[in-house]
């Protein structure tokens, strides 16, 4: 009867007394109902224990899964090798520096907070950190050299910019230099010998060090001796030095040679910093580095005339891959042969000639050359070098400046030419090219040829002779540049238009003689490839001298938009209804003025 009681009286607060507050109990009622209340709570604690005794179970247990898939996790069994190429992969694409202050929330700083193997890998790959540079430039910028060095991992190259010219130069900044791979300063003339004293008092100073550039301020005084360098060691240590770089005034160099700078073990030495440096001083350098590969220096201006260099012994420097000379080439140095013998590079660009026998002389020497730079020099009246006399089997990129004669082309043989730039300062005919080309059976895939022809010092435009017939020697051209102050006729535009002058063309940069050409050139090109389903011609670049047009009414450019904007639309429509072909074109067109220049750019992808 009691628990019927219950039941009615539960269902009652339910239903009424405990939906509304209108509806009142009777003190009979409100007794029953504490006890149930009382009864109902010490249920809820009951259920809210077990609940937080499950909840405590589960979260132990969640830590518990956690701590074996990290034991099982896939990557913890990869190579450190194969785990540290995922971090450079990793790094953003602008990565190109790292911060100093470190900044712990970016890579690759971030990678060391991770754990203790993943800090050991990303500390010891290279890769990740590049090259730090810190300039020294002013007192405060010394923290930066001193954070550097205590936090930077090994793998990181430092490239320490500094001058002696701010305070605490010689007591921290040279201190700190155990860490700089690259270390690049400023001397005054009057403190250098100084500077070089404390740097010999540390004797870990340029343990690390690969890369040195000296600039020296000044001149020595007249009292100042040859020898004020000798007993002062400050490389003694760099251990590491591969390349060193200089400018000073040549009265110190007979000093800077008694340093005890590891010569036999150089790799790079630069030198056109040092100024009007005798023969006798650049040949003193050159037997000391028996290991040299790259050299630049400054030939002596007027000071040796003979045909042979100073002293006897002949030059050793087997492994001589690059050489850049500028100003006048000497006859001594043109004639010592070891210096041009193992050449795969050569850059004459900045070089003076008497004339071009004094190349050609060079040359002869260059049997393993791959890659020349230089001008080429007019040859006296009447003078002949009969015949294809310079064999370079090797040769694949040339780059000619300031050409003034075709001699050249006459007497190179090339079968492995690729690229050839060349700019012609006469208005020169292009036949010995093409006899050169078709003689040499060279695989050309780039091209690129510019007038710079003055006549009262105004640029000259003009229509070379024999521009066709040099692209027909070369079909399989792929790059063509032929602009600025040369004029591409219409029939050599209408050939490529047709296909019947170099077939593989995929990029051309083009001042045509005639615009209407030009135009119908592209319609008939894309419409060829379209047909043949392949991509070919993709860029364009056209140059209409703004001499011929109003700069302030560029009405022809919009003219070449609209037209352009046709020759598109066509070309987009045939290649969708080929269904041979799967390249979809799309172009993009600018126009500007470039130098006295209009100049356009269509581009397919």
């Amino acid at each position: 009867m009691a628990q019927n009681a219950d039941t009615a009286l539960i269902a009652k607060v339910e239903a009424q007394a405990g939906m509304v507050n209108h509806r009142v109990l009777s003190d009979q009622e409100l007794e029953w109902c504490k006890e149930i209340l009382s009864n109902e709570e010490r249920v809820l604690s009951q259920l809210d224990a077990e609940f937080e005794a499950l909840r405590r179970k589960r979260d132990l247990q969640q830590q518990r899964v956690q701590k074996l898939h990290v034991a099982v996790a896939p990557h913890k069994r990869l190579p450190p090798e194969i785990l540290s190429h995922i971090f450079v992969l990793c790094l953003p694409v602008a990565h190109d520096k790292v911060a100093i202050p470190p900044v712990l929330c970016k890579a690759p700083w971030l990678l060391g907070r991770v754990c203790s193997r993943w800090r050991s890998i990303s500390r010891g790959e290279r890769r990740l950190w590049g090259k730090v540079t810190i300039k020294v430039n002013a007192p405060t910028r010394r923290r930066d050299l001193l954070r550097a060095c205590e936090i930077l991992p090994p793998a990181a190259e430092v490239s320490v910019e500094a001058t002696c010219r701010i305070p605490g130069f010689q007591t921290d900044v040279i201190h700190h230099l155990w860490r700089a791979q690259e270390f690049f300063f400023t001397v005054d003339c009057a403190k250098l010998k100084q500077v070089w004293r404390i740097i010999s008092a540390s004797p870990q100073s340029f343990a690390a060090l690969r890369t040195v550039v000296l600039c020296v301020d000044g001149m020595p005084r007249a009292v100042d001796k040859v020898d004020t360098w000798t007993g002062v060691k400050p490389f003694r240590m760099a251990k590491s030095l591969k390349e060193l770089r200089i400018a000073m005034s040549a009265t110190l160099w007979p000093a800077f040679l008694s340093l005890d700078i590891p010569w036999s073990q150089l790799k790079a030495i630069d030198i056109t910093g040092v100024a009007n440096l005798s023969l006798e001083g650049i040949f003193g350098l050159l037997n000391k580095c028996h290991s040299l590969e790259e050299l630049s220096i400054t030939s002596p201006r007027g000071r040796q005339t003979g045909t042979t260099r100073p002293g006897q012994e002949p030059l050793k420097i087997p492994s001589l891959r690059s050489l850049c000379v500028k100003d006048i080439l000497s006859p001594s140095l043109i004639n010592e042969a070891n210096l041009w013998n193992n050449l795969s590079t050569l850059d004459l660009w900045c070089a003076k000639f008497e004339d071009g026998r004094a190349l050609h002389s060079i040359l002869k020497h260059c049997g393993r050359l791959v890659d020349l730079c230089s001008p080429v020099p007019a040859l006296p009246p009447g003078c002949t070098l009969g015949g294809r006399t310079l064999r370079c089997p090797y040769l694949t990129n040339v780059e000619l400046g300031a050409t003034r004669d075709t001699w050249l082309f006459a007497t190179l043989d090339a079968p492995a030419l690729a690229n050839l730039s060349c700019i012609f300062t006469q208005a020169s005919d292009l036949r010995p090219l093409r006899d050169m080309l078709a003689a040499s059976r060279c695989p050309l895939h780039a091209l690129s040829i510019e007038y710079d022809v003055l006549d009262d010092g105004l640029c000259v435009r003009v229509l070379p002779a024999g521009l066709g017939a040099l692209l027909a020697a070369a079909p399989g051209i792929t790059e063509l540049n032929l602009f600025l102050g040369l004029l591409v006729p219409r029939d050599v535009l209408r050939d490529i238009g047709a296909g019947v002058l170099v077939p593989r063309l995929a990029e051309l940069a083009v001042t045509p003689d005639d615009l209407e050409g030009f135009l119908q050139m592209v319609e008939t090109r894309a419409e060829s490839e379209a047909r043949q389903g392949r991509k070919g011609l993709c860029d364009v670049q056209v140059f209409v001298s703004s001499e011929d047009y109003d700069e302030d009414d560029p009405d022809v450019i919009d003219a070449l938009e609209s037209r352009l904007d046709a020759v598109q639309r066509d070309d987009d429509t045939r290649r969708t209804s080929s269904a041979a072909s799967t390249v979809r074109a799309h172009h993009e067109i600018s126009a500007r003025t470039f130098g006295t220049w209009w100049f356009m750019d269509k581009h397919f992808v």
